[in-house]
């Protein structure tokens, strides 16, 4: 095996005889170190974009969630809400009533979400920072206030300095609709906007829980119980604790079970674009396949050489296997080492961001062990069973080129 390895180590480093077979031998090992590369940074910059949605969520979501398995709203029970405010892992309990709605300001119409909450919901402290006019006092002195996502308040032209109102119009419930007055109508007073991520900023309007459950019709029942735990606490077994006392047909959902469809449409994205660049790779393999082809065809005086000394065609095809393997590991090791440096410059560099605009953040990277021991799996695995199938073949090249 020591002759075979030299042999090959010499024919993939030593200098061709035609210049064509370089040149397809270099071409071979820059189209693995390019998808190789690719892959790297692709895959971790859609990490790096999960991680940021993830948090951009977080800031209005709790840590725990408690919502009906069917169904839209359900009676929370007293008693329950006292036993959860007291586990350890507990900081705040509050009742969240959510419901499509209709808004109008001045001669302005949109349709919007209605997210009525407690003055004790953690998420009015999160959004303090992303509040671009107004604030968010006003939830703990007035039932008729309200503050607005930016994209809502630039659809409907909101000012939160004038005293104009916006109504809120909401069908009314019951099998019977009455044709004069179809929509149940309640009104507040613009007091701030958030500008916080378009999702959220062109779909909230957010207003005191009393108001909500009125306009709505609720009767005391509620969309969601939002839980937010203390700092450093143990999420795992607080979700334990409080589904051990929720009823049947609630369930406590975590963060990521809260985006459950939209994480899954990434990791759909992510696979996508993985699965197209490992075809992308498996059409550059066959330059691989070529530069065997004509490193063969410039050897065939040192293959019969080799067979005059006593090679078998098993050791011949064992010199090409490892000439090409030597192709696939050090394109694939020299691109994942790039890419994993690329990833790194940007992380702290930040030399791509995220929009034109130069004080934009920096688009995010999160690099992955287990993304990095899939792609050299892909890589080597296709490079290394393209050059097995193409040396397998060798033996009838081998008698032709014999003759």
């Amino acid at each position: 095996m020591r002759a075979t390895f030299f042999i090959a180590l010499r024919y993939l480093f030593s200098k061709k005889s035609r210049n064509i077979i370089n040149i397809i031998s270099f071409i071979s090992g820059v189209a693995v170190f390019v998808v190789s590369a690719a892959l790297v940074i692709v895959l971790s910059a859609f990490n790096g974009l999960e991680g940021m949605v993830l948090d951009i969520f977080n800031t209005l979501d709790p840590t725990v969630k408690v919502v009906p398995a069917e169904g839209k709203s359900f009676e929370p029970d007293s008693l329950v809400l006292q036993k959860m405010a007291t586990l350890p892992q507990v900081q705040s309990v509050s009742r969240i009533i959510e419901e499509n709605a209709l808004f109008m300001y001045g001669d302005k119409q949109y349709i919007g979400k209605l997210k009525a909450v407690e003055p004790q919901w953690a998420g009015l402290q999160k959004i303090k920072p992303y509040m671009v006019d107004g604030d968010t006092y006003m939830f703990y002195d007035s039932l008729y206030a309200c503050i607005v996502g930016s994209g809502v308040a630039i659809s409907l032209g909101i000012n939160p300095n004038s005293y104009e109102y916006l109504s809120v119009y909401f069908p009314k419930r019951g099998r019977k609709t009455d044709l004069l007055q179809p929509f149940h109508t309640a009104f507040a007073y613009p007091q701030g906007i958030f500008e916080l991520q378009k999702d959220f900023d062109f779909t909230y309007v957010i207003v005191p829980l009393e108001m909500g459950d009125d306009v709505l019709e609720m009767k005391g029942r509620i969309s969601a119980l939002d839980i937010e735990f203390k700092e450093g606490a143990d999420e795992k077994e607080g979700i334990r604790q409080i589904q051990a006392l929720l009823p049947p047909g609630l369930e406590a959902q975590d963060r990521l079970h809260q985006h459950a469809v939209a994480l899954r449409v990434m990791e759909s994205e992510k696979l996508a674009i993985f699965i197209i660049l490992a075809f992308i790779f498996l059409i550059a393999s066959f330059n691989i396949i070529g530069a065997l082809t004509m490193l063969m065809v410039e050897k065939r005086k040192d293959i019969m050489v080799l067979r005059s000394l006593g090679f078998s065609i098993k050791r011949i095809r064992a010199v090409f296997f490892w000439q090409g393997a030597g192709i696939v590991f050090m394109g694939a090791l020299a691109g994942v080492l790039s890419g994993v440096g690329i990833c790194i410059l940007q992380q702290r560099l930040g030399m791509v961001k995220i929009n034109s605009n130069a004080e934009a953040p920096a688009y995010p990277v999160i690099l992955q062990w287990n993304d990095l021991l899939l792609i050299l799996a892909l890589v080597l695995g296709i490079g290394m069973l393209t050059v097995y199938l193409r040396v397998r073949a060798l033996r009838a090249d081998d008698l032709s080129l014999l003759r």
